[in-house]
């Protein structure tokens, strides 16, 4: 009897990994919901907000962009002579 709820919370681990990695949101979280809620996950999986890899990217530029503006001094970038 317990290997069948092993089974199936397998299985729906399983599910929701590549639910997830096929959405685009945190794949090893999915799978761990999965596997610890079961069925009772997957329509949360579907509620999920995709991860934006674009706006990942403008954030770290925006970051790179201010620790270069003139007066703000970077380790190693201003080397006074």
């Amino acid at each position: 009897m317990y290997s069948l709820g092993i089974i199936l919370s397998a299985f729906f681990g399983i599910l929701l990994y590549f639910i997830a990695e096929k959405r685009g949101v945190n794949k090893i979280f999915w799978m761990v919901m999965g596997f610890i809620f079961g069925v009772f996950a997957v329509p949360f999986v579907f509620l999920a907000k995709p991860v934006d890899s674009t706006r990942r990217q403008k954030e770290k530029k925006d970051c790179a962009d201010v620790l270069t503006v003139d007066g703000i001094k970077v380790p190693g970038e201003n080397k006074e002579t």
